[in-house]
């Protein structure tokens, strides 16, 4: 039950950050309910049809500070979203992955343990789109896609991404097929290193894995036990990689730290899964099977 598996979690993250103000801003946005508690689900159900306990959640992000209220809030949001559905048993509420749930699931595990690719054909993807002002909101949620999907800005509407995206998975829940021109092929007259420099923030990417890597290289030393450690280490790196397109790394600056940051993740995560499942299960107890 308890293998690697996290989620990827963009259009859903508008909860207030906790009470984090000596963290750096990006691991404060790690540690807020929902990423914890989406975190959590996936450690313990392994996108199998199981249903946690609300006070499964109560008890093990409590170790993290995060109080009942929050917690029940937050599952309540995730419920309204589409993502978990929930069940009643007697007086105890349960709740569980919803087919979208897992769908999203599926895809944050897979792009957080994907490696970097070093190979790339030098196809690029071409996505243009014209949105209208009073769409706006719609407009924001489709950037963030792209961006989650390794699309970079050249341009108001335009976008690329190195290799053959299939942009309609990546889009889905989203109205805006109709207003989406998508091309792939090689690009006359510009080289990929200039691409690349213009439609991505190189240093910033970097900077944010070089940050990974002075917290995370000893271990992260704030945090009472290895569940919540795991929990907090996998939650900064899918919000990590989530912000990385994955460029091709012929292409960009040596060393690119990008390698050892996904190294020291590996180690650290095997260092602490087989202690995290022992503590899980001691706070889990009985899983559940939801009704059908």
């Amino acid at each position: 039950m308890f293998r690697r598996t996290f989620l990827v979690y963009d259009h859903f993250m508008a909860t207030p950050a906790q009470a984090t103000t000596t963290l750096e801003p990006e691991v404060a946005r790690a540690r807020r309910p929902k990423w914890l508690t989406l975190m959590l689900l996936g450690h313990l159900t392994h996108e199998e049809p199981i249903a946690v306990s609300t006070g499964t959640f109560i008890e093990a992000l409590s170790r993290l500070g995060v109080g009942s209220h929050a917690v029940r809030s937050t599952l309540s949001r995730l419920v309204d979203s589409g993502m978990l559905r929930r069940h009643r048993r007697g007086r105890e509420t349960f709740y569980s992955l919803t087919p979208h749930g897992s769908r999203i699931l599926r895809a944050g595990n897979a792009q957080a343990w994907r490696r970097a690719d070093a190979g790339w054909d030098g196809t690029w993807t071409v996505l243009a789109y014209s949105i209208p002002e009073e769409r706006r909101a719609e407009r924001l949620r489709l950037r963030s896609r792209l961006a989650w999907g390794g699309f970079g800005l050249l341009r108001s509407g335009l976008w690329v991404a190195p290799g053959s995206v299939d942009v309609e998975p990546l889009v889905e829940g989203l109205d805006v097929l109709a207003e989406l021109r998508v091309f792939t092929g090689t690009p006359a007259g510009r080289s990929a290193d200039d691409l690349i420099e213009e439609a991505y923030d190189l240093e910033e990417i970097a900077a944010r894995y070089r940050r990974f890597l002075t917290r995370w290289a000893e271990g992260a030393g704030d945090l009472p036990d290895e569940l919540c450690e795991l929990l907090v280490l996998r939650s900064e790196w899918q919000l990590l990689v989530q912000a990385d397109p994955r460029l091709p790394l012929d292409h960009l600056p040596r060393p690119w730290p990008a390698t050892a940051a996904e190294d020291v993740f590996r180690a650290r995560y095997a260092a602490l899964e087989g202690p995290a499942i022992r503590i899980g299960q001691e706070i889990a107890g009985q899983l559940e099977t939801p009704p059908g």
